[in-house]
């Protein structure tokens, strides 16, 4: 018999925690998830924790453009867990990119990865 929704959960729970796994939230500007879901399916992406990792472990800081101008208004949310290990990168890359907060970079990167195109994106989504 299948599991119930609520064991599943907790099983999957009590295993990011034991691989030291933390839940991130990043608030980024209204259609960066929309992005972010093309990538993905250009890619065969199933997990958006992965296509963010993808993203932060093959970025180059000096293949990035300028950051894009702030927007105000609606925002999106993106949800995803990383290890201490990809903590600590993202949290160098926001660093060498001169931002204050990692929210920011994870739009820079999105936004910069859609904006090459389908074809070319390739090279940051692979492990």
């Amino acid at each position: 018999m299948a599991a119930e929704q609520k064991e599943r959960t907790a099983k999957l729970a009590e295993k990011r925690q034991e691989l030291g796994e933390q839940e991130l939230r990043h608030t980024v500007p209204y259609g960066t998830r929309q992005m972010l879901d093309e990538l993905m399916l250009w890619n065969e992406i199933e997990e958006v924790s992965e296509a963010v990792q993808l993203l932060v472990l093959n970025a180059r800081v000096e293949d990035l453009p300028p950051a894009p101008p702030k927007i105000k208004g609606p925002s999106d949310s993106i949800r995803h867990y990383f290890r201490q290990g990809m903590r600590d990168r993202l949290a160098a890359l926001t660093t060498e990119l001169g931002e204050t907060k990692d929210r920011s970079t994870i739009w820079r990167l999105i936004a910069h990865a859609h904006s090459i195109g389908r074809r070319e994106v390739r090279h940051l989504l692979r492990n």
